[in-house]
């Protein structure tokens, strides 16, 4: 058999070389991530997974540049190097400022032929959930059959009950409040027969503002 010539040699190695050089990179897995909805003040966290495809060669990773203010890179220590078939995290928060849907781009730099890789980001900030009071009290003993419930705007009265049933657990949840006002609770105890206490000790709440 022949041997190859020398320059078929170095034109066949010259093919190769694309191929392992491409064989040698940073991936990651999934590249996007949607963080849905989240609401205002709120965050999200989220790792992406980079891992090194090669064999042979250690890679860096340099650096990671962030578009879209809503979102950044957890704790990182930068440059870091991913031993081949390793793999590192690589934690993004989001934290909507704003209502609707943001798109953000994290670049991530490194010493791969295949550099810079790009992950995308996206989020739907939502706003603050509706206000409640949430209610709780101790009963008074003896045969309780339930309790009522009673509202005021003003300390002192006067109160309007607000449940429309007896309750017999000793919580409540008033769902039917405006953002900034100031409402003023006490409770009844029913007893079996049908009698009702008088008004517990007042309770002020306020409700935060939007």
């Amino acid at each position: 058999m022949r041997p190859f010539p020398q320059a078929a040699i170095a034109l066949l190695l010259c093919l190769l070389a694309p191929l392992l050089s491409w064989a040698q990179q940073i991936h990651c897995q999934p590249c996007g991530y949607n963080f849905g909805k989240v609401q205002i003040g709120d965050s999200s966290t989220y790792s992406f997974v980079l891992t090194n495809t090669g064999t042979r060669k250690t890679l860096k990773i340099l650096s990671i540049s962030e578009q879209g203010t809503a979102y950044s890179v957890g704790n990182l220590q930068l440059p870091v190097e991913v031993q081949p078939g390793a793999s590192i995290e690589v934690p993004v928060t989001f934290t909507p400022t704003g209502k609707g849907e943001t798109h953000g781009v994290l670049a991530i730099t490194s010493n791969a032929p295949q550099s810079p890789l790009t992950l995308n980001v996206y989020g739907d900030g939502a706003g603050q959930s509706a206000p409640q009071v949430d209610l709780t009290w101790n009963s008074g003993g003896g045969d309780a059959a339930g309790y009522n419930i009673f509202r005021g705007n003003t300390h002192g009265g006067p109160y309007e009950q607000i449940n429309s049933a007896l309750d017999t657990n000793t919580n409540y949840t008033d769902y039917n409040v405006v953002a900034g006002a100031t409402y003023y609770y006490v409770t009844t105890e029913v007893d079996t027969q049908g009698e009702q206490s008088g008004y517990s000790n007042e309770a002020e709440v306020t409700i935060p503002a939007d």
